[in-house]
């Protein structure tokens, strides 16, 4: 409906969307955190990976708007970085197959 009233958020970023969707996000992977203080570490590895990434690019989606008038030097480290940001996520995902997967005598998700 945002695009459809205000047509101009097709060529920039849309931080009201950005802001709502990752915010919410990076909320119930700190109350997970919260949650397995005291706890077996379920997931641990998803959610940090979740939560690094998440808080790292919503930063950067947020502030795309004014990286997108730098010059094009400084933008491009910027988007890299979410990419090495990205793959990061990817490796905590790889982590938290393992501990699943390979370790599932070890570990009791089931229960």
């Amino acid at each position: 409906m945002q695009y459809y009233l205000n047509e101009e958020l097709l060529h920039k970023f849309n931080l009201f969307e950005i802001f709502v969707t990752s915010f919410l996000i990076i909320i119930f992977s700190m109350f997970h955190f919260y949650n397995i203080l005291n706890e077996k570490k379920k997931y641990y590895y998803l959610n940090t990976g979740i939560l690094l990434y998440l808080f790292g690019s919503t930063v950067l989606f947020i502030s795309g708007n004014l990286i997108t008038r730098l010059d094009l030097a400084p933008s491009k480290i910027i988007w890299i970085l979410n990419s090495v940001l990205y793959i990061v996520y990817q490796v905590f995902i790889l982590l938290e197959w393992k501990e699943i997967f390979l370790n599932k005598e070890k570990l009791d998700y089931d229960k």
